[in-house]
């Protein structure tokens, strides 16, 4: 009787080799969760609330001065010159508005853009941008201040976010605190946040348990994060209704002023690969079609690295080094607006 070409297979020989294949797996897994427990921390930065540091990486912050923990930026935001008195004879005003880019969260005064603009002699700088201000109250600190001021030109800082975005598009969670914030934010990045709306899904389980497991699962959901937050901020800037009474508050304030420019930052996400360049040409035709004269940062900052320009890994507000570049774009703008006559 002729042999079989092929070995007998057997059910113990088949549960073996399945034997030796998921024994196989379990090592590697456990060999890469050993190197995730030696090398690598799924450990959070300690929050200490807005405007203080878990560390200070560029040496600009200092010893928080009430003694608690983490570091704080001496003299921030730039607000002190806005509640100046009005300039006096032979000395014109220029007045900054805008909201926490402007004001300059987590730089130091003298490093902010406003207080770095070569001017000529005979111009004094009022900022009276504050952190938190959207569109309406930009208009609201238009009228107060310029009534006050009575400017020879007016600087609106513009940042996407001042559109307001729908609470439908908003993404809110409760941290291990009991604090409720949005997670959907490319100025704060709130890891805490993240982790707790992570951790708030089918396989929450392995959180905290599997420390590879953690570190890709928190990856992939940020990344999810990023998306939907892309999406929010489009939202604000789709066609329609609120986007035109937006822009018609912008002409609004700019045909009230001797001279207006707005100052469009971009926000500090991804510079290398800017997700947002097609609502920056839509602000910019949006403004021109209204005869508003306007600056784009994006110029500027397009395509460098975005870690050397945010305060900190989890503040994206731009740093003093790109406050010295915003500077550097915006006063030769500034200064053949006010070299020309003063409309009637």
């Amino acid at each position: 009787m002729a042999e079989p070409l092929l070995p007998r297979v057997t059910w113990r020989a088949i549960a073996s080799r399945l034997g030796l294949v998921l024994a196989s797996v379990f090592v590697t897994l456990g060999g890469v969760e050993l190197g995730f427990r030696i090398f690598a921390s799924d450990a959070l930065p300690p929050w200490y609330g807005f405007g203080v540091y878990p560390d200070n990486p560029r040496g600009t912050f200092e010893p928080c001065p009430d003694g608690g923990p983490g570091y704080c930026v001496p003299t921030s935001p730039d607000t002190t010159s806005c509640m100046a008195p009005p300039a006096a004879d032979g000395i014109a005003a220029v007045l900054v508005l805008g909201d926490s880019f402007a004001a300059a969260v987590g730089v130091r005064a003298v490093d902010t853009f406003a207080r770095q603009l070569a001017l000529p002699p005979g111009y004094q700088v009022h900022n009276c941008a504050s952190p938190g201000f959207g569109l309406d109250q930009v208009r609201d600190a238009f009228t107060h201040h310029a009534t006050r001021l009575v400017p020879e030109a007016i600087v609106y800082a513009m940042v996407l976010n001042d559109l307001p975005m729908p609470d439908a598009t908003l993404v809110r969670v409760v941290d291990e605190r009991g604090q409720v914030g949005v997670v959907n934010d490319f100025v704060h990045i709130r890891s805490r946040l993240l982790a707790a709306h992570a951790s708030d899904g089918p396989l929450r389980s392995l959180l905290g348990h599997s420390r590879a497991f953690t570190w890709f699962a928190r990856r992939w959901h940020a990344a999810q994060v990023a998306r939907a937050t892309e999406s929010a901020y489009r939202h604000a800037y789709r066609p329609g209704p609120l986007r035109d009474a937006a822009f018609d508050s912008i002409t609004a304030m700019a045909h009230r002023s001797r001279r207006f420019l707005v100052v469009l930052w971009p926000l500090f996400e991804r510079l290398e690969a800017y997700p947002f360049e097609d609502l920056h040409a839509v602000i910019r035709a949006e403004l021109a079609a209204r005869g508003v004269a306007v600056l784009d940062l994006l110029d500027v900052f397009r395509g460098r690295d975005t870690a050397s320009l945010v305060v900190h890994a989890f503040d994206h507000h731009p740093n003093e080094v790109a406050h010295r570049l915003a500077a550097d774009a915006l006063a030769p703008r500034l200064r053949e607006l006010l070299e020309r006559p003063r409309p009637d």
